[in-house]
């Protein structure tokens, strides 16, 4: 099936260096170097009842990640965070995600040539959705089955982990381990053998002490959701704590949970086929998913317009 979201008579605007062009039919070169060789940066965040959530946390991570490949936007953070907003308005966006994307800009093939490229591009992608479909706006997380994968994440003395880059091809062969299976999620490990993600999303665990525990940000990205689960459940009177885990403790848990900005927060029941507690999420992580989203929802959001 090809995947066709952008119609003629969309009202879908994406910005591309600060230029609306409708979706259907916006483009950048295929000497862009995003295109060639993955060398650019993105971020994605909500969209709930018109409102961008956690558009700062978003738009800091970006530029945090265009640092460390060396790359500089061309505007400043209150510029961007406007055009994206434009964008936003223009698509009338009321549910679904905002996703920005900055490559080294258009040059002539070759890596060496990075020094020859133009300036950086500039893209924003308003993505609508039916408002079921954006897990930020769910009263209660959703619940699907994982398996750890053969796909290891990338170690941090290759690429380090707080890049969000847009080379995703590791992430994208893990995801490809899930065809033809039952699976859901794929659980990525580290290099020795220890959990790192999942392909998308960060993991989490609650131990049968009832401590809530995640890997640190070494081989995963330190996810915004990540960052507001681990606060906001510090504040709830969870105890948290960021420590490696083995696939055995996955298998002990009594909760395994994922969260992710397109995902909010996901129950795991179930892990190489191997049921997790008693198969559904405890209170614990329904109270803390609850108070998360809740954060999110009220301190956390932008108005499109307004």
């Amino acid at each position: 099936m090809v995947w066709d979201p952008f119609t003629a008579d969309d009202e879908t605007y994406v910005s591309i260096d600060g230029e609306l062009q409708p979706a259907a039919t916006a483009a950048v070169s295929v000497f862009d170097r995003g295109f060639l060789y993955g060398d650019g940066v993105f971020d994605s965040m909500p969209v709930v009842d018109g409102d961008v959530l956690l558009l700062d946390r978003h738009v800091d991570r970006l530029y945090r990640s265009a640092a460390g490949i060396q790359l500089t936007l061309p505007q400043t953070k209150s510029t961007l965070k406007a055009e994206m907003l434009r964008a936003a308005a223009r698509s009338n966006l009321e549910h679904g995600a905002l996703r920005v994307m900055v490559s080294r800009g258009e040059g002539p093939p070759g890596i060496v040539n990075a020094d020859l490229a133009s300036d950086p591009t500039v893209v924003v992608v308003p993505i609508p959705k039916d408002a079921e479909e954006v897990a930020y706006g769910r009263d209660a997380p959703e619940t699907g089955r994982a398996r750890i994968v053969s796909t290891r994440a990338i170690d941090p003395d290759s690429i380090d982990a707080k890049i969000k880059s847009n080379n995703y091809l590791v992430n994208a062969l893990a995801e490809r381990e899930l065809a033809g299976t039952d699976a859901d999620y794929g659980i990525m490990l580290d290099h020795d053998g220890f959990v790192a993600e999942e392909f998308v999303s960060n993991v989490f665990v609650r131990d049968e002490s009832g401590t809530i525990r995640t890997p640190p940000p070494t081989h995963a990205l330190n996810g915004i959701t990540r960052q507001l689960v681990l606060s906001v459940g510090a504040e709830e009177g969870y105890d948290v704590a960021e420590e490696r885990l083995t696939p055995a403790e996955l298998f002990a848990a009594e909760d395994v949970f994922l969260t992710a900005s397109a995902r909010g927060i996901v129950s795991v029941n179930a892990v190489n086929g191997r049921q997790i507690g008693d198969g559904s999420p405890s209170e614990a992580v329904l109270e803390l998913a609850r108070a998360t989203l809740a954060r999110a929802r009220t301190e956390e959001a932008t108005p499109i317009e307004g």
